[in-house]
Formats: C-alpha cells, sequence, structure tokens
C-alpha cells in the first residue's frame, strides 16, 4: 500500500580500488579499498522513514579496507577490514537471480513493520517498531571485519579459511568443481564464534550449496543455527530455551533466448524459527527475474516476496514486498 525510491542493498552502491605488486614468481603483494554509499537502503525504509539516512552521510561505509599477501603455494593472507571467513557462507548461489533474491532475504524489505490485526498497530521492540528483519536471519557468519584470516591453497576444489577479530573468529571450507561437462557445483560450511557481532548468540554453524545443469536448470539450499547464551529472556521475561535455525531453498532457471544476454528466473522458500522469541515461525515465498545485458555491463531485476510471522500472541498481517530497478556494474 506504499511505494519507496531505493539503493538495492543486495547489491549497493559502491566504488573501488584493487592494487597489485608482484614480488617474484610465486609471492603478490595487493591491496583492496571498497566504500559504500546508499540513499535508502532497501532493506530499511520502512511506514515510519521512507527516507533513512537522507543524504546526511550516514550511510557511508569502508566495506575493504585491507592488504593481501598471494602464494601460489603456502595460500592467501589478508590484513585489515574485508570478509571474515565465514561471510558469504550461507550465501552460495549459482542461479544468477541473487541481485533481487537470495538467502540475505531481508535485503529487499528487511525494514519493514508487521502490523498487528489485534491491536491495530505495530508492535513495540525497544525503542521502534519490530521490522521483519527482527525475524529473519540466515546465519551468514561475521560479514566484513577488522581481521585476520588465512586462506589454504586450492586442494581439488577445496580451500580451508579461517580468521580472528578482536572478540571471537570463524572457520569455513569452501568448494567448488565443474562435474564433467554438463555440471557446475559449489558449496561451503562455517562455525563462527560471533561474540563481535551478536551479543545473544555463543556459537553458530551454517553452510550452502548450489548446484548448475548445462541445461540452466538450477539448485540452491542453505541452512544454519546458533547457541543462544544462557539467561536470556522473552519480550514477557520467560526463559528463552528455543536456538534459533533457519532453512533455505531456491530453484532457478537460465536460459540463451536473446542474442543480447542471459535471461534467468528462481523462485525460493525460506523458514527462520526462534529468532527474535521462542516460539516465532517465520516464512517467506519470493519469485525472481534478472535479464542480463553484457555489453552494457546491466541488469534488469524484479522480485517479488511474501512473508508470513506465526505468533501465538499476535496476529501479524502477511507482508508483500515487490522490488524493481537495473544494476550497472563496471
Amino acid at each position: 500500500s506504499d511505494y519507496y525510491f531505493v539503493d538495492n542493498d543486495n547489491s549497493s552502491s559502491r566504488i573501488g580500488l584493487i592494487g597489485e605488486a608482484k614480488v617474484n614468481d610465486d609471492i603478490t603483494i595487493g591491496t583492496r579499498m571498497e566504500f559504500e554509499y546508499q540513499s535508502n537502503p532497501s532493506n530499511l525504509v520502512n511506514q515510519d522513514d521512507k527516507n533513512p539516512d537522507g543524504g546526511d552521510g550516514t550511510g557511508f561505509d569502508e566495506r575493504w579496507v585491507d592488504a593481501q599477501f598471494t602464494s601460489k603455494r603456502f595460500g592467501k593472507l589478508y590484513l585489515g577490514k574485508g570478509s571474515t571467513a565465514s561471510d558469504g557462507t550461507s550465501e552460495v548461489d549459482l542461479s544468477g537471480t541473487a541481485v533481487v533474491g537470495y538467502s540475505g532475504l531481508t535485503d529487499m524489505a528487511g525494514g519493514i513493520n508487521w502490523y498487528d490485526d489485534n491491536t491495530n498497530g505495530f508492535i513495540a521492540n525497544g525503542g521502534r517498531s519490530l521490522r521483519i528483519g527482527d525475524v529473519f536471519t540466515n546465519f551468514d557468519g561475521l560479514s566484513r571485519r577488522n581481521r585476520i584470516r588465512y586462506d589454504s591453497p586450492n586442494f581439488g576444489g577445496f580451500t580451508l579459511s579461517g580468521s580472528a577479530l578482536s572478540d571471537g573468529g570463524d572457520v569455513a571450507l569452501r568448494y567448488a568443481a565443474n562435474w564433467g561437462e554438463n555440471w557446475k557445483f559449489a558449496a561451503a560450511a562455517a562455525y563462527a564464534n560471533p561474540r563481535a557481532v551478536s551479543d545473544t548468540i555463543d556459537n553458530q554453524y551454517n553452510g550452502s550449496a548450489s548446484i548448475l545443469h548445462s541445461s540452466g536448470i538450477n539448485l540452491t539450499v542453505a541452512a544454519g543455527t546458533g547457541d543462544l547464551e544462557s539467561g536470556l529472556t522473552n519480550p514477557d521475561n520467560s526463559k528463552r530455551d528455543d536456538d534459533p535455525m533457519f532453512y533455505y531453498a531456491k530453484v532457478g532457471y537460465r536460459a540463451k533466448w536473446f542474442e543480447f544476454g542471459e535471461t534467468r528466473f528462481s523462485v525460493d522458500y525460506s523458514r527462520s524459527d526462534d529468532v527474535f522469541q521462542d516460539g516465532d515461525e517465520a516464512k517467506t515465498v519470493g519469485f525472481q527475474f534478472v535479464q542480463d545485458f553484457p555489453e552494457w555491463g546491466s541488469e534488469y531485476y524484479l522480485g517479488y516476496r511474501w512473508h508470513e510471522l506465526d505468533r501465538s500472541t499476535e496476529d501479524f498481517n502477511d507482508i508483500n514486498a515487490l522490488m524493481t530497478g537495473v544494476r550497472v556494474k563496471f
């Protein structure tokens, strides 16, 4: 019943620089600097605030500022701010539609408030209303942080990574390979101690996998869970007993119908349980469409998502979100 002009948080507005210097035949020293500026992020706009950040500079973020040391024999070392080892391990996706929908589903409309029919109003969550992003998660590691990270060399498609933060750390295992002439497969799994990013989770486990056939048919799955810290309570002050979890599945198709670029479709489903409080069941179904224009460095996208939250003490309206736009990437 309302509309917003947004910066798509699935792939935000950003600019970056990459530099490399070759020391010898084995070692390369490099740096990556990447900065983001978002006005009206799609994961923050809501009924109370259609223009978050408002061009006042609070949408600025330094995504990457680090030094990198790469050896063909010994692997890669990162120093500074950038992706932790577990970042992206819930988001392996070969569908080609992630610009408008993937396991991080709150990027589209995560800021929209839930409306309770019992009270004809929004449900309070501290100093604001309860939002989509409060009840869904994909447990995707520790994101981008100031860290030291190491990636092993590639052994038969497998890469082992680990990173240490000032508080907490993680390990991850990734795999990617072509199976014969017709199949492409990628997967990742991770363990993280999220003390640096969460005050409710002690330990976190997650993973994802995606497979693509030469016909264009593809399948993606993801899941994760976290161990709650002891002593946590629900909003009614009862003791929290249920560890939060999520699972996600997507079926897609990539077609080469037009000379100017690939056409991609997908549908997905996800469920998150006990994320905000015990007993919460949050479900979503989505549809994604992407038309690629590689010669123009552009993609047109259209996505729809339905959200449902079941809670015994409230009667929430379902939320339907539609987003369309163009990404230009060069």
